[in-house]
């Protein structure tokens, strides 16, 4: 099917070496985000 080059290419290159850290900070900024959300 169409759209499966993504996976393809991870399951052949595996992620990138930052990819892990990168969406760890991304996951602890969002909280941020949320907190000053519900703050308003």
């Amino acid at each position: 099917p169409q759209g499966d080059y993504i996976e393809l290419h991870r399951k052949r290159h595996g992620y990138r070496h930052d990819h892990f850290e990168k969406k760890r900070k991304k996951e602890a900024r969002e909280v941020h985000k949320r907190s000053a959300f519900a703050q308003k």
